[in-house]
């Protein structure tokens, strides 16, 4: 059955003369579901991206037309691409805080960032003995130590989490986001020069609205508006290991004159050479800065368009780095082994498109062009915040072309990688949210997916399984989205059929309540397992635990509960669910490991008791609570 983690049979576990692929993840930043030209339905600001569509129509790919990003939001879904699992299970709640856009990133600390207890892509070269790289944002912690404090560190172990910290042989990353042109201009000033006391207000127009600050001097610099000046953002730059430094650490050495996504060929093309030298494969994963703000165009693609050019103009760019980056694979005739896996770590953001080229309207469900169709963007658990193109190249293995509705997701890469070199994770009880797409390369081709796909980043559940998609509570348009027709109000939950209402516009919870009550039930389930793996993690600084031993038992049926009606006020809360039902909620808690009381309300919110400020309840109208181990809890 489509992913179960057993080795392939034309699949060697060993990595000398290359007898395990290649591996190339792909992951653009905030590029949503119609910021593709395969996908992009609204032709008069559709970006010319001619290499990618080649990749996702060609001969030798698999197209997933249902592709979802782990979260709608960029770190958890960078820790779901390296662990298979949910972000929550390696304490990655949503996006990590620390803009080294704004205030550079020696300036600020994205606290303790990815569990070092997790398994990761990485490891699992490794064990195959792959040579691995990561290239471009990282977004999973502190690159070094900053001595800056922030957060519950974790007990014993270094104040920072960079890629080396989770396997990878080699790295060149950013702390989070770059330009997508000149990237580190500023790190390169005039000789001499010193920034003033107070900082001007910028007088470049074309970045109307946007955060960051570009009024530092830069030579030749691109900031947006298709012209070079001698103006830039903040200082901002790629990092690398430095043995030599006092941090670890030490930023590029060189200034980056053109595109940012060069760079990063350049870069894989040197650990290419060292590996292929070596007689090995390799994994590498390229983390592009396209199209996340700041994303001002170079003047060569900036002039293509006439609507929305650092935008679009943008996009070509990216477009142009994949053409490079084939170019680049088969120059070392090894593209035909590799594996290559394309997407994006969320939907599209459109507020600042938005403010300044109206015409565009990228985030409206029939006129839009960046979500293509879809209701929401970024930060959204509606498709448009994560729905995002995804593909799957491999010519050695792939001779015509499959395209599939069958939903996948970025927890399926690891599991996939895993079969690939014919390896295990460390802990083979642990549990991973995705399955392995191989199938889809070898076939029979899955008609439909094995596993549900969870969401569970802030405060904000979902849960997919194949046709029928429920979310959890409220929810938010998203980044540059407003509430579209038939909604007037985002208050949830809502359950929705994706193949027959593709825009999410007729809700069926109230009309289906046996299938809302069956989906209710399995995103609580989900979700206690998810935070008995993150208390696994020691997430919130208590330090990692030993390796988990085999699963729990089922826990008991929620009729066990011991129920009190019109009572509430149990201490604080450990966890607050959304969208269950008083059984569901208790389910929720027996699942959850040290609950003894949950208590549920009649709009369906389900609070966990921290068991540790447990005391006696009190009288609540419309509260229910629930003692999931039939014992008194005493004042």
């Amino acid at each position: 059955m489509w992913g179960e983690l057993s080795a392939v049979a034309a699949v060697v576990a060993s990595a000398a003369a290359g007898s395990v692929p290649n591996v190339l993840i792909l992951l653009t930043d905030d590029v949503g579901w119609g910021d593709v030209g395969y996908n992009c339905k609204n032709a008069t600001v559709c970006p010319q991206t001619p290499n990618i569509d080649a990749l996702a129509t060609g001969d030798h790919a698999v197209l997933f037309h249902r592709f979802y990003s782990g979260a709608g939001v960029c770190s958890p879904t960078r820790a779901s691409v390296l662990t298979g699992r949910s972000n929550k299970r390696g304490c990655i709640d949503s996006a990590l805080p620390c803009d080294h856009m704004a205030s550079g990133a020696a300036n600020c600390s994205q606290g303790p960032g990815l569990s070092w207890n997790e398994f990761t892509i990485a490891h699992a070269a490794t064990k195959a003995g792959v040579p691995s790289i990561h290239l471009g944002k990282w977004h999973l912690g502190d690159l070094w130590d900053k001595k800056l404090g922030g957060g519950k560190w974790p007990a014993n172990l270094p104040h920072h989490s960079n890629p080396g910290d989770h396997g990878f042989t080699r790295w060149a990353s950013s702390q989070s986001q770059l330009p997508t042109s000149t990237p580190n201009c500023g790190c390169f000033p005039p000789e001499g020069w010193a920034p003033p006391a107070e900082q001007p207000p910028s007088l470049n127009t074309s970045t109307a609205g946007m955060k960051f600050k570009h009024t530092y001097p830069g030579e030749d610099c691109v900031i947006g508006g298709g012209v070079l000046v001698n103006e830039s953002f903040v200082c901002s730059t790629y990092w690398h290991p430095d043995n030599a430094s006092a941090t670890g650490v030490a930023p590029a050495g060189e200034k980056i004159a053109g595109d940012d996504g060069a760079y990063m060929v350049d870069q894989l093309s040197t650990f290419i050479n060292s590996s292929t030298g070596a007689g090995k494969s390799f994994l590498a994963t390229l983390w592009l800065h396209y199209i996340h703000l700041p994303h001002p165009a170079l003047p060569k693609f900036y002039d293509m368009y006439e609507n929305d050019p650092d935008y679009v103009g943008a996009l070509g760019q990216m477009d142009a780095t994949v053409g490079e980056l084939v170019s680049l694979l088969q120059t070392k005739n090894v593209f035909n082994n590799t594996l290559l896996f394309f997407t994006s770590d969320n939907g599209c953001h459109c507020d600042e498109s938005a403010a300044l080229w109206p015409q565009v309207q990228c985030g409206k469900i029939h006129v839009g062009r960046s979500n293509a169709g879809l209701r929401g963007c970024k930060a959204s658990n509606w498709e448009g915040g994560i729905r995002v193109p995804g593909f799957l190249v491999w010519p050695d293995r792939i001779k015509a072309n499959v395209e599939t509705w069958v939903p996948a997701v970025t927890h399926d890469l690891l599991p996939t990688v895993l079969e690939a070199y014919g390896v295990e994770p460390d802990h083979p009880g642990r549990v991973l949210d995705g399955v392995s797409m191989l199938p889809f390369v070898d076939g029979p081709v899955p008609v439909a997916r094995s596993k549900p796909i969870g969401f569970w980043w802030g405060g904000n559940q979902a849960w997919i399984d194949n046709d029928v998609k429920l979310v959890a509570g409220d929810i938010t348009p998203g980044q540059g989205c407003t509430l579209e027709p038939p909604y007037t109000s985002a208050k949830g939950p809502f359950l929705y059929n994706l193949t027959s209402d593709t825009t999410e516009s007729v809700d069926l919870s109230r009309s289906n309540p046996a299938l809302f009550a069956s989906m209710s039930a399995a995103l609580a389930t989900w979700v206690a397992n998810v935070s008995a793996s993150a208390a696994e993690n020691g997430c919130g600084g208590k330090g990692p635990a030993p390796p988990p031993g085999p699963p729990a038992p089922p826990s008991p049926a929620w009729a066990n509960c011991t129920f009190e009606v019109g009572v509430c006020g149990y201490g604080d809360d450990l966890d607050l669910l959304h969208g269950l039902s008083r059984q569901q909620c208790c389910d929720a808690c027996r699942a959850r490991s040290g609950c003894d009381v949950a208590v549920s309300n009649d709009n369906g919110d389900c609070h966990i008791k921290d068991p540790a400020a447990v005391k006696g309840g009190r009288p609540c109208k419309g509260f229910a609570s629930c003692h999931a181990r039939n014992k008194t809890i005493a004042d």
